[in-house]
């Protein structure tokens, strides 16, 4: 890290103090515009739970979900579940069967990481994030709603978040 920064003895001393203070509540950010801010600077990674099952002999079909979560601009589009990993989660399996109960509603065996994909610039609104393609393996059976179901890779949804669909017609029918 260089010595000479534009930031002052006293900044960089705030800097650290808020910083201190994001990791004693959690590494919650207190604001939205702060987490879009944290996002700017540092890459999260966030896997994404993939969960196929057989459609015939020829295809599979992929589980997506309609996201419901902070991230306004793709409130509504389906996406494959996924979710940042947090601070101290020490392993991919713990952040997959974590984000698999939030987003799925079932515990979830990682199989293996597929791929990963480092967003790119204006994908994501919060900023260049790293998505790991986990392939995982559901541990009771998944309970489709409109809000959650599996698709043929033929028949994907319209509103669909890009990076996710280019992941599904590149991968899919090699899993």
């Amino acid at each position: 890290m260089p010595d000479e920064t534009d930031f002052t003895p006293k900044e960089v001393t705030e800097l650290i103090r808020l910083l201190e203070k994001v990791a004693a509540a959690g590494y919650r950010w207190p604001t939205e515009k702060c987490m879009r801010a944290g996002h700017e600077v540092v890459s999260y990674w966030a896997p994404e739970i993939v969960i196929t099952r057989p459609r015939n002999i020829h295809a599979r079909e992929i589980l997506l979900a309609i996201y419901e979560g902070g991230i306004e601009e793709f409130r509504g589009m389906w996406h494959i579940p996924g979710g940042y990993n947090i601070w101290d989660e020490i392993s991919v399996q713990e952040t997959c069967d974590r984000v698999a109960l939030r987003e799925i509603g079932v515990s979830a065996k990682l199989l293996r990481v597929i791929d990963a994909y480092k967003w790119r610039e204006g994908e994501h609104p919060y900023g260049r994030p790293l998505s790991l393609y986990c392939l995982c393996e559901p541990q009771t059976p998944v309970r489709e709603s409109d809000k959650l179901r599996f698709f043929p890779e033929t028949a994907l949804p319209k509103r669909l978040v890009e990076p996710h669909r280019r992941f599904i017609e590149q991968h899919l029918c090699r899993l």
